[in-house]
C-alpha cells in the first residue's frame, strides 16, 4: 500500500498540465523529488479526457502512470459524499474534495473559492496558476 499524497488533482489542474501551463508540473516535481505521492481521482481523469485532444490526453496516461502519482477510484462507499459535494460543480471536483479530506492532502483546483467553503479557508487550496511559495509549497 502506497503512503497518502500530499497533492490532489483535479480536472482543472489536470487541464492546466495537459495545456502545459500552470505550476502544476513543477509541484509533481517537488514532490518526485523528496519521494511524496500526488493523487488524481478516477472521475477528474475522465473529465479531463473527454474535453482534451488525442495528443494532450496522452500526457494524462503518462501523468497517470507516474511512480509518485496514484489514480484514486470512487468506490461505493465515497458514492455518497462526492454525490454531495458534487451538487454545484463537477463529479469530479466533488471527488477530488473528498479525497483530499481525506488524506489530508493540498488541493489544486481552478474551483478555489467553492473549494474552500467545502474544506476551509485555512485548507491548502492552490489554483493551478498560483505561484509557488518555495519555504510551503504544499500550504501546510
Amino acid at each position: 500500500m502506497s503512503a497518502a499524497p500530499i497533492l490532489v488533482l483535479d480536472t482543472g489542474a489536470l487541464l492546466a498540465y495537459a495545456a502545459g501551463h500552470g505550476t502544476v508540473g513543477e509541484r509533481l516535481a517537488l514532490i518526485s523529488d523528496i519521494n511524496l505521492r500526488a493523487a488524481i481521482p478516477t472521475t477528474c481523469l475522465a473529465e479531463a479526457h473527454r474535453v482534451l485532444p488525442n495528443k494532450q490526453s496522452e500526457l494524462l496516461n503518462v501523468l497517470a502512470d507516474h511512480v509518485q502519482v496514484d489514480v484514486n477510484v470512487l468506490t461505493r462507499d465515497d458514492c455518497l459524499f462526492v454525490g454531495h459535494l458534487s451538487r454545484e460543480r463537477r463529479l469530479g471536483f466533488g471527488h477530488a474534495v473528498h479525497l483530499a479530506r481525506a488524506t489530508n492532502a493540498m488541493l489544486i483546483t481552478d474551483s478555489v473559492d467553492h473549494a474552500q467553503v467545502l474544506l476551509t479557508k485555512r485548507w491548502p487550496i492552490a489554483h493551478p496558476d498560483a505561484i509557488i511559495n518555495y519555504d510551503d509549497p504544499f500550504g501546510f
